[in-house]
Formats: structure tokens, C-alpha cells, sequence
């Protein structure tokens, strides 16, 4: 044996190797929908902590368009493309509305601020006038 096929073998073989041999194409798989699920739950999560309503899984006894079956059990779904997009949209929407809110109470604050500003400074004034 070659001294690089020697090493090769021991650093578990060549890349293309591995990945035409297809032993790595389930766990890939796995890992990728790993990953869609944890992602669709924090959408979905977040989504819930904003009070937003998000789509079913099912309509009627159909698959929804915003949900996609795993591909290794069938037992499992997460948010297609389309249900992410939706979601993030909702999301964004509902977190506008909310800055915006708060930004419109910011005059206020501001011009209360100033009001007990002016007050505070006429009492200091008047309370050293009176002394």
C-alpha cells in the first residue's frame, strides 16, 4: 500500500468515496431535516410568542402547502419554504406594528419630560426667591 492511499485509508478515505458509496446519504438526510424542524419550532415558537396565528398542518385530511412530510419516517413535519415565508412575514408585520407603536409614544414622553423639567426649575426659582 502507497504511502497517501495508507493515509487516506486511515483518515476514513476519500470524500467523493464516502459520499458515492451512499452510507453518509441517510445521515445527511437526517441531519438536514434535523435542522428544518428546530428551525420551523422557533419560527413557530416565536410566531406564538407574538400571538400570531400559524397555519395548520392539515387541510381537511390533506397535507398543507406551509408543511412538508419527512422524508425518512413520514411521521414528522416542519415548514416548507412557502410556511417559512409566511411566517416571517407575519412576524415581521406584527414586530413593525409594535416598534411603531412605541415610537408614537415617544413625543409624549419626551414633552412630559420637559414639563417636569420647566416646573422643577420655577420651583427651585420661587424657593430661592422666597428665602
Amino acid at each position: 500500500m502507497t504511502e497517501s492511499a495508507a493515509e487516506s485509508s486511515k483518515n476514513g478515505g476519500e470524500a467523493a468515496d464516502i459520499w458515492e458509496d451512499g452510507h453518509w446519504q441517510f445521515e445527511y438526510q437526517l441531519l438536514e431535516e434535523d435542522e428544518a424542524s428546530f428551525h420551523s419550532q422557533q419560527l413557530l415558537g416565536r410566531a406564538r410568542e407574538l400571538r400570531i396565528p400559524t397555519p395548520s398542518v392539515f387541510e381537511g385530511s390533506v397535507l398543507s402547502s406551509d408543511y412538508q412530510r419527512s422524508g425518512l419516517d413520514g411521521h414528522r413535519y416542519y415548514l416548507s419554504l412557502a410556511g417559512k415565508q409566511k411566517i416571517r412575514s407575519a412576524i415581521r408585520e406584527e414586530e413593525k406594528y409594535r416598534s411603531e407603536r412605541w415610537a408614537r409614544c415617544i413625543p409624549y414622553i419626551t414633552a412630559l419630560s420637559g414639563l417636569i423639567g420647566t416646573i422643577t426649575g420655577l420651583v427651585a426659582l420661587l424657593a430661592k426667591w422666597g428665602t
